[in-house]
């Protein structure tokens, strides 16, 4: 009997410290392997984009100012044309003949004139004596005075010719590429006959539209015009202030920075946020919030991202060396120790 209760007062002595094991190992944390990135690795960049298209500010019709033949048409389509170059000639010699009869009769004008003005100080120097009449210095003064508008509205008249002269080159109005011709050696042309047409290369745009909800976004943003081959940088110039009913947008203008594309270019602009943005598929929900997990010291810190949707990418503030948990996030609740495998 004494040995019975010896033994089971041996054994409950026993049980006390093995109980006490097993309660210690039940509560230890549990450590979860995870991957971690730098963010600065991980980032995406967030865009938009809308169609786009190149334009140029200046296509002209170039026409002949005066009726005429055309003697020479000094370009072909495609070739490209300096601002002032000939692009074609007229048959002058009307025109010109026309101004050497008006330099010939302003000459015969300036005689004219030169003579009334002798007539006129004559008079005066006669008039204190009375060997004039005053009517009669009225009227050398009148001759005077007609001669000399005379001799004005010739000059205008030889102004005019010397511009119809002039008129005879067909020059193009700036820098540009021949794309069209609508006249031939030889043709007739009145005053308004086009003869080439000039698209400028130099003054270029890209014009989009743009939607209401994009308006503000697009003018903080890096913008792009993105064509099939490469990326030209570009620069807001303008929101027309005026919006699209059926599409809900407002045309924007924008200038190149740098080396632009061909007029005509289709492609799309593209609006780059600066700030960093967390991929979607590293997100996960704690307590009804969308987030990420990041290691500091040996734990997972939840990082809610107000505003993100699931699946989306989402922009963030953090810094670009924080380091995000990209493996092994699902099996953590926040300021859960970790381990880092590194790979």
């Amino acid at each position: 009997m004494l040995r019975r209760r010896a033994r089971k007062s041996f054994l409950a002595a026993c049980a006390v410290p093995l109980l006490g094991a097993a309660t210690s190992v039940t509560a230890a944390e549990p450590v979860v392997r995870v991957r971690v990135q730098p963010l600065s690795e991980i980032a995406v960049t967030l865009s938009e984009s809308a169609p786009a298209t190149v334009v140029s500010l200046n296509q002209a019709r170039v026409s002949s100012q005066l009726a005429g033949v055309i003697e020479s048409i000094d370009v072909e389509v495609g070739e490209h044309a300096a601002a002032g170059e000939v692009l074609a000639t007229l048959d002058c010699t009307d025109y010109r003949q026309n101004l050497a009869r008006g330099e010939a009769q302003l000459e015969a004008l300036r005689a004219r004139r030169r003579l009334a003005d002798e007539q006129l100080k004559r008079a005066l120097k006669l008039l204190p004596t009375r060997n004039i009449s005053e009517e009669q210095v009225n009227q050398r003064r009148a001759e005077y005075d007609a001669a000399a508008a005379e001799l004005v509205a010739q000059r205008a008249q030889i102004a005019i010719a010397e511009r119809q002269v002039d008129n005879c080159r067909i020059d193009s109005p700036y820098d540009g590429v021949v794309i069209r011709r609508h006249a031939s050696k030889g043709d007739f042309v009145s005053p308004g006959s086009p003869i080439v047409d000039v698209l400028d290369t130099a003054d270029l745009e890209v014009s989009t539209r743009v939607p209401l909800a994009a308006v503000e976004r697009l003018e903080e943003q890096r913008l792009v015009f993105r064509t099939e081959r490469r990326d030209y940088p570009v620069r807001l110039r303008t929101l027309l202030p005026l919006v699209d009913e059926s599409s809900r947008s407002r045309e924007a203008r924008l200038v190149f920075e740098g080396e632009s594309a061909l007029a005509g270019t289709p492609g799309r602009l593209v609006w780059l946020t600066d700030r960093p943005a967390i991929p979607g598929h590293l997100m996960v929900e704690r307590a009804d919030e969308l987030g990420l997990f990041v290691a500091v010291n040996g734990q997972a810190r939840f990082v809610p991202l107000p505003g993100a949707l699931a699946g989306r990418p989402v922009q963030t503030d953090l810094e670009p060396a924080t380091r995000i948990v990209t493996e092994g996030r699902h099996l953590l609740e926040p300021d859960m120790a970790i381990e880092i495998v590194e790979d």
